[in-house]
């Protein structure tokens, strides 16, 4: 190495003082073997400061003149000292304990805060003099195993004129003695998304009033909005079954798929924290973003985590843009720990669902192709179906409640084949996965993990045979 001194080097000289040139090199012939190349001269140079051994001799220079294979580099400063290092290992210990004991309260507060969210939103509208609000909490699953997934939230005017969604988001921006901007913050707060369609909820469907984007749309007496719970954003737990999974991105072509419910599913199930790229993208803009301005936040949003994913993270997104690569990583570009589930729907789900199915099915068998030439581990494909005629034939029609608990647990089935998956490929640590579903049933867990629990434990997946188990599925 280069000639020179410094103060770390000065006392590796001064270590050395004690030891004859000749002493010094046959205590190192001793450890080194007698092909070491070291000779007299070598250790000569190490005390007068006229050479320097590698850092890595440093460990058997220090056995050498018979202290600890540290001793040097801690008293030279190049690594810390033992008893220093305790010291902190005993406040890192202290702060982690702290930490857990924040997390164990932390996920029944997510909740807690839903429910401080919705109230603080009714008691804003009732406030307004302009909006009544009516609350309808989604409870949904398998059956036995229903859970608090979202609340419904249906607004109306109370003197009983028409409401659009344009003419209640411009309540909230413009009233001027600032009573429904308070609403609208409530509602930004509560991460609220607008959602006619989803259902059961307090007013029928002839009463709904549409978008208000479209001047020609109809307008009705009802605005319709949901606060999500089961995909609501929550932080990664203390203990994770990290392998080589870093984070997941969930991903789908439709809002059909339950896909963003399967994420929410996936990262309970792993222990993850979770986001949504709509979630993401209403944060940013607030609550009555503009569709069109939604559309390309969310893609922005999933781009970038795409390239730079939080680890420990599993989030959702569902777009059709006509090009399947949108989904995913460049190959050049995929991150190492990064996992992609394609939420993969059927297309009957596009024909039932979509009034002019064509682009979907056209996109979605430009994404098998995708897949398929692509042939990466790291793409999972999950298969989803319409749940609303098991049998094909028309004959077994479920009911509306029927359909969104069926739909929910086919979400949940979803996940559970996802982790199935990653563990098949190495990505998860199978004793770490078991760990992470008995997690579930913690004190400390929300209501919606403890269903999951005993769902899994209906569904005989807490064994070391679960995996067999999920292969059996049909």
């Amino acid at each position: 190495m280069a000639k020179g001194t410094d103060d770390g080097w000065l006392t590796f000289m001064n270590e050395l003082a004690p030891f004859t040139p000749k002493k010094l090199h046959e205590q190192l012939e001793k450890l080194t073997g007698k092909t070491s190349g070291l000779t007299p001269a070598t250790t000569s140079n190490w005390k007068q400061g006229k050479a320097r051994p590698a850092f890595a001799d440093l460990p058997k220079i220090s056995i050498a003149i018979g202290q600890a294979p540290t001793y040097l580099a801690e008293q030279m400063g190049m690594i810390p000292s033992a008893t220093e290092e305790a010291g902190k290992i005993v406040k890192l210990q202290s702060r982690v304990e702290a930490l857990q004991k924040l997390q164990a309260e932390l996920d029944p507060a997510v909740a807690d805060y839903r429910n401080r969210a919705v109230g603080k939103v009714v008691t804003e509208a009732a406030r307004s003099g302009k909006w009544a609000v009516g609350v309808w909490p989604a409870i949904e699953g398998p059956k036995g195993y229903e859970m608090h997934v979202s609340d419904r939230l249906d607004f109306t005017r109370v003197d009983g004129t028409v409401a659009t969604r344009e003419q209640l988001e411009n309540d909230l921006r413009l009233n001027p003695d600032n009573t429904e901007t308070a609403l609208g913050k409530a509602l930004d707060n509560a991460h609220a998304v607008y959602s006619p369609n989803a259902t059961p909820r307090w007013s029928d469907r002839q009463s709904i009033g549409t978008s208000g984007h479209d001047a020609s749309s109809p307008a009705g007496t009802v605005l319709r909005y949901s606060v999500p719970r089961l995909t609501a954003l929550f932080s990664p737990g203390i203990a994770t079954p990290l392998a080589t999974q870093g984070s997941v991105a969930v991903v789908s072509l439709s809002v059909h798929s339950w896909a963003m419910d399967t994420a929410g599913f996936l990262a309970r199930l792993l222990n993850y924290g979770f986001t949504s790229t709509r979630a993401l993208s209403t944060q940013t803009h607030g609550f009555n973003i503009d569709p069109q301005v939604s559309r390309a936040a969310r893609q922005n949003f999933h781009r970038s985590l795409l390239i730079h994913p939080e680890t420990s993270y599993v989030w959702g997104h569902f777009e059709v843009s006509g090009a399947p690569e949108a989904l995913f990583p460049p190959a050049d570009q995929w991150p190492n720990t990064l996992t992609c589930v394609w939420v993969r729907e059927s297309p009957a789900i596009f024909e039932k669902e979509i009034e002019k199915p064509a682009k979907y099915i056209d996109a979605l068998d430009k994404t098998n192709e995708y897949v398929d030439a692509e042939e990466n581990s790291r793409i999972i494909v999950v298969d989803v179906d319409d749940v609303d005629d098991p049998t094909g034939d028309n004959s077994a029609m479920l009911s509306k409640n029927e359909l969104r608990n069926a739909q929910m647990e086919q979400a949940l089935l979803a996940a559970v084949k996802a982790v199935k998956i990653m563990v098949d490929r190495g990505f998860l640590d199978e004793a770490n996965t078991q760990a992470a579903f008995e997690l579930l049933r913690g004190d400390e867990r929300s209501e919606i993990a403890k269903q999951m629990y005993k769902w899994l434990t209906a569904e005989k997946l807490l064994h070391k045979d679960w995996r067999r188990t999920v292969a059996e599925w049909h």
